[in-house]
Formats: C-alpha cells, sequence, structure tokens
C-alpha cells in the first residue's frame, strides 16, 4: 500500500536535509537508509522504521518549500506505524515550519 502525504513548509533551507542530519530521529524509531544527492536540490531520502514494517520516500521541492512523502508497505501491512512515527517525528521536532500537512 502506498499512502502520499504533502507537509507545506515556511522558513529556508531544506526540511529533508534537516531530517536526514537530525541526531533525534532514532527516538521516533527511523532511520535514513539512503539518500541521493545530499546537500543538493533536488535530492531524496529513503527512511524505514526500526520496529515496524515499511519505509518513507522524501522528496523536498524548494521552490515551493514542500516536502513530500511516500509510504510504503508491502503486502497486508498496514502504513498506519510508519505513519504516526513519522508525523509525530515532524511535529515534534518540526512543527513550528509546518503550515500544513495534506494527505
Amino acid at each position: 500500500m502506498e499512502v502520499l502525504i504533502r507537509v507545506i513548509c515556511m522558513g529556508s533551507g531544506s526540511l529533508r536535509e534537516r531530517i536526514v542530519n537530525d541526531s533525534k530521529l532514532q527516538k521516533f524509531n527511523l532511520e535514513v537508509t539512503e539518500q541521493k544527492k545530499p546537500g543538493r536540490n533536488p535530492g531524496w531520502a529513503k527512511l524505514h522504521s526500526t520496529e515496524n514494517y515499511g519505509a518513507v520516500n522524501i522528496h523536498w521541492n524548494g521552490p515551493t518549500k514542500t516536502l513530500v512523502c511516500r509510504f510504503v508497505t508491502k503486502r497486508t501491512n498496514k502504513p498506519d506505524n510508519i505513519i504516526g512515527n513519522f508525523l509525530g517525528f515532524l511535529m515534534a521536532r518540526y512543527r513550528k515550519r509546518i503550515k500544513a500537512i495534506v494527505l
């Protein structure tokens, strides 16, 4: 199953870069497993849950200040746990930058 969530942000700089370099990511049961072109636009990163099945593919669109998050699970696994972990992380660490979260 796939779920797409867009996070509209304010402020400057890539939220994707901040997420990838955040030292508290492990606290929310997430880890960076891959990334392409760190520090460059466009770039992407892949996060995996350390306790549940699933992955989050994130892409930062600089001109629109939008973080595009695609949650992917296989077979009968539901994406609710990884979505909850990721959104909990965003709200705990970057609440002031977020204007809207769109499903």
